[in-house]
């Protein structure tokens, strides 16, 4: 089934208004649009971009790419210039020859957060959490979020909740399961993991999709998740990108965007600005593309 057709009539504008069902009256929830964000100044092969996020004043945008054959990662900046952007720059994060992924800012400006297969002296650590301070210098020596990360697992995608909280999915070795977990953070330290029941107060769609990860804004008002449609054959279809908002009577049932945001190949990577007004995510592993959001 396409998932975008039957639900939203194709448009060279789309504006879509996530209103819930008349159980669960909603919060309006106004997109428009959808358009390319720094085409000019980032330029990498098909399949090698990945999730970007901006900082809180959002005048500096952190994303991950590919930079060689396999699994080597490094994390780049940009900074807003005026009307522009400057050209992106790898960040070395303290040894440039790591792979590091997934960066996240804390809400304060003050901490970095990514992961990272940097050596945490034990031989069975796999990729984990780590931070960076940012002082007058700029980004510190980063150092291990031991509590958070499991040194077995595969620690991943990091971000910061409407509560301030760190979110994160921590994946088993043999890559066969995966559990949402949160980090509380205050006044620069950051705690030891417990398990994030956020999702489960969501009315997922049926097993007929495959749900791999989600944002919520800083509002708490709407949340972004990726399905993936299970195909007869077994496997997953391309990714697209859902909603659901939140009103006074709790959540309503996610829906996916439609044809300005979904498109025949992979959308994910979802990530919410500071102040809500933007949607940015990646399409097809190769550009950013950029939602203007108004409530």
């Amino acid at each position: 089934m396409d998932l975008r057709s039957p639900l939203f009539p194709a448009m060279g504008l789309l504006l879509l208004f996530v209103t819930g069902c008349s159980q669960n009256p909603q919060i309006d929830f106004q997109l428009i649009g959808a358009d390319s964000f720094l085409a000019e100044t980032i330029a990498v092969e098909q399949g090698k971009l990945f999730r970007g996020t901006f900082s809180p004043d959002g005048k500096e945008f952190y994303f991950f790419q590919n930079v060689a054959e396999g699994e080597d990662y490094r994390v780049f900046s940009t900074q807003k210039k005026g009307s522009s952007w400057s050209q992106p720059e790898m960040m070395p994060l303290g040894d440039a020859n790591v792979s590091s992924l997934y960066p996240a800012i804390s809400p304060d400006g003050r901490f970095l957060v990514f992961t990272s297969y940097r050596s945490t002296g034990d031989s069975t650590n796999n990729a984990n959490l780590w931070a960076a301070e940012k002082g007058d210098e700029g980004w510190g020596t980063p150092f291990f979020l031991e509590g958070a990360s499991t040194k077995v697992n595969y620690d991943a995608g990091p971000w910061f909740g409407p509560d301030g909280t760190l979110r994160f999915t921590s994946t088993s070795p043999d890559w066969r399961e995966s559990w949402p977990r949160t980090v509380s953070f205050s006044n620069g330290t950051f705690g030891a993991w417990q398990e994030d029941t956020f999702w489960n107060g969501i009315d997922m769609p049926s097993d007929q999709y495959h749900f791999w990860s989600g944002t919520v804004n800083h509002s708490g008002t709407a949340a972004v998740m990726e399905f993936s449609e299970r195909l007869p054959d077994g496997s997953l279809g391309d990714a697209d990108l859902w909603i659901a908002t939140k009103g006074p009577e709790g959540w309503s049932i996610p829906v996916p965007f439609g044809p300005s945001v979904n498109t025949d190949v992979t959308e994910n990577f979802p990530s919410f600005s500071y102040d809500d007004s933007r949607l940015v995510f990646v399409r097809d592993f190769s550009a950013f593309f950029i939602v203007e959001l108004a409530k």
